[in-house]
């Protein structure tokens, strides 16, 4: 028995002395995601994207062989309320951009903003990123952080510290150059957007937080569908007290809504991708965002 024991004691110590096993690849959630791991990744190291291009995180139903390919990943995705379902994957590692964001560039995707009127924050239209469709959106972080570049820079030195060493060989110079890369970004925009400082915009969803905030275009409301009809009433209040300039119209969502809301108040629409393609860099896909802004509001601004 005494040997037995001993058996047992060496054969635990042993366990417990293995390493953890690493994982074997890389998988994102979603685009953007994909686009801020292939940044600090050697060029060669393969990323495979979960959700295609159009496709939204809530409610996303994975196929069984994207679930299956998952397994013994290195797993990383955006935030857990806006994906609940990317912890039952089965990786081997499982990374949350919003858990890398510094608390001190966090915005709250509700509650924001207290001094608007109850009557604008009644029904299915929620005033400054307030909405009820989403689970996400109940009194947490707001978790789209992904249009501000600056936000993008924030997490990528805590990110590149989760990859295992031999997929970031060239991690020094590879971070420092998708550093400045988000940095000329940055600076390219405030210079682009400044002529729309203080127009005044309102969501189909609460995407354009962080963007809206880093740009001083004001996101004045939200657009909240789930089982509601929007009412040409609230929609006339909202317009009547906040001149609304433009409404965003998401790809991810239907455009019947949003398209109702502007024909409603003669105000143009704007039809965005938040999200991107898996093949875009994070760049592209916040300036491309940011150009299709850029261009319908400038329109509007020559009409005037």
């Amino acid at each position: 028995m005494r040997y037995l024991l001993f058996a047992f004691a060496l054969f635990f110590c042993a366990a417990c002395d293995e390493e953890p096993q690493k994982p074997t690849h890389i998988v994102a959630t979603t685009p953007p995601v994909a686009a801020l791991l292939r940044s600090v990744v050697d060029p060669e190291v393969e990323v495979t994207c979960l959700m295609p291009a159009g496709s939204s995180p809530h409610g996303f139903q994975l196929r069984p062989a994207q679930k299956a390919a998952c397994r013994g990943a290195l797993l990383v995705s955006t935030a857990r309320d806006l994906e609940p379902w990317a912890p039952l994957l089965g990786a081997r590692v499982h990374v949350v951009l919003l858990d890398l964001l510094p608390e001190s560039q966090h915005l709250s995707i509700d509650g924001q903003h207290e001094e608007e009127s109850e009557l604008l924050n009644q029904g299915p239209i929620r005033i400054r990123g307030t909405h009820d469709h989403d689970d996400h959106c109940q009194g947490v972080v707001d978790p789209h952080f992904w249009l501000d570049p600056l936000a993008c820079a924030a997490v990528l030195p805590a990110l590149t510290k989760h990859i295992p060493s031999e997929w970031r060989k060239q991690s020094e110079v590879r971070l420092a150059e998708a550093l400045s890369s988000l940095q000329d970004l940055d600076a390219r925009l405030r210079k682009e957007l400044k002529p729309l400082v203080g127009k005044k915009i309102v969501q189909h969803h609460p995407s354009f937080g962080y963007f809206c905030k880093a740009y001083g275009i004001d996101a004045i409301a939200s657009i909240s569908t789930g089982s509601h009809t929007v009412s040409t009433e609230e929609i006339q209040a909202i317009y009547r007290t906040k001149d609304i300039d433009l409404i965003l119209s998401e790809v991810q969502l239907p455009a019947d809504v949003a398209e109702r809301v502007a024909q409603d108040l003669k105000v143009p629409v704007c039809r965005v991708d938040p999200l991107g393609r898996p093949d875009q860099s994070i760049e592209d896909i916040i300036h491309s965002n940011a150009r299709a802004v850029m261009d319908a509001l400038f329109v509007k601004v020559q009409n005037d």
